[in-house]
């Protein structure tokens, strides 16, 4: 995929999470894309709130 799209996918996320902050499964998403726009700082976090958002779901 170009990086451009990945971008993209960044953004459409961002959207996501404004409207569904709780949403964890978007959260691992995020830290994906990240991973692959080579954000790894930016990814470890996002990957730490998906934990902290799963984990207030049980």
């Amino acid at each position: 995929m170009s990086l451009k799209l990945y971008k993209l996918a960044l953004k459409l996320t961002e959207k996501i999470l404004i409207k569904n902050p709780d949403d964890y499964k978007t959260y691992i998403l995020m830290a994906r894309i990240l991973e692959e726009l080579n954000e790894i700082e930016q990814a470890m976090m996002a990957y730490k709130m998906a934990h902290k958002k799963e984990n207030l779901k049980i």
